[in-house]
């Protein structure tokens, strides 16, 4: 048998030095390794993808709270005894604030 000194490159791309070493006995350990591995990769990807929706839906809860605080104080600038006079005069209406109090009607 000739030994083959300079080919470790090609016994390593081969598989070779796999058979040297003896791990082709280990086969079933070595392929539960990688088995381990590509599962590590997976949840590792999908935690990272939890993590950007978290915060993608964090800054959407950031801008509708803004749009809240801004229509409900609007409405509350609405809501004010002065602007309602306004828009009723605006609008043309013939409402007016009462001068007498309400008053109890009892039916029988």
């Amino acid at each position: 048998m000739k030994k083959r000194d300079g080919n470790i490159f090609a016994d390593v791309v081969g598989g070779q030095i796999l058979l040297k070493i003896g791990l082709t006995r280990h086969w079933k350990f070595i392929l539960y390794l990688f088995a381990l591995i590509i599962a590590y990769i997976s949840i590792q990807y999908g935690i990272r993808e939890t993590q950007i929706r978290t915060v993608q839906s964090q800054e959407r809860v950031k801008s509708l709270r803004t749009e809240y605080i801004g229509k409900n104080s609007a409405l509350l600038h609405l809501s004010q005894k002065g602007e309602i006079d306004k828009m009723l005069k605006r609008m043309g209406s013939q409402l007016h604030e009462p001068n007498e109090p309400p008053i109890i009607i009892k039916a029988d």
